[in-house]
């Protein structure tokens, strides 16, 4: 299943794609929705495909900023959760570098309403350490260990403020995964939302 969609809600408006499985009537997946802020595109569709081989729904859009992925998110949770298609009590949101923030930030204002987080080496600031645990969820975050952008220490200890935080190393890469990496990373996502689902 391939569908572009515009989502609407008070006046705001998000473009995106939802991707998955066709589904017999009545039944219904998870939804990840990949917020990613301009240049990740590419890098969002390779997970896209890979999740979506795995049974998950995905929803991606483009970003202008982090304050305009914030936006987008709040319109894309509302509507697609109505979505006949969409358990929509197992609602995650994911991104990388500023499009996690973007994500974890927007996690914090809808609360338990979001079933979790997909973190990926997320680039966050010194103001946002002291709301990381506000958030209820779990949250599933990766970084690399030769990362020379985001370095791993910093975002092992922002993962430790988290109140269910999941802190994956992924040795010898760099901020940009390895094709290989992102295959873990796919994979690790699955194992995520299946033990997710039983909390």
């Amino acid at each position: 299943m391939h569908k572009k969609l515009e989502l609407k809600k008070d006046g705001k408006t998000v473009m995106g794609q939802l991707d998955g499985p066709e589904l017999p009537e009545g039944k219904v997946a998870p939804l990840i929705i990949f917020d990613q802020i301009a240049h990740q595109a590419s890098l969002s569709k390779t997970y896209r495909d890979l999740l979506t081989k795995q049974g998950a729904l995905t929803f991606t859009f483009t970003a202008k900023n982090i304050e305009d992925a914030q936006e987008k998110i709040e319109v894309a949770f509302a509507c697609l959760r109505e979505r006949s298609e969409v358990y929509g009590e197992m609602i995650l949101l994911a991104g990388q570098a500023q499009g996690a923030r973007a994500a974890m930030l927007s996690a914090i204002d809808l609360g338990a309403s979001v079933k979790g987080l997909i973190l990926l080496s997320p680039s966050f600031l010194s103001q946002d350490l002291k709301r990381l645990g506000n958030y209820p969820g779990h949250a599933l975050v990766t970084a690399a260990s030769q990362d020379d952008i985001i370095p791993l220490d910093q975002i092992k200890k922002a993962t430790q403020l988290m109140a269910h935080g999941d802190f994956i190393e992924l040795r010898k890469e760099g901020h940009v995964y390895s094709d290989d990496a992102i295959n873990r990373v796919a994979h690790l996502i699955q194992l995520f939302i299946v033990t997710t689902l039983n909390h």
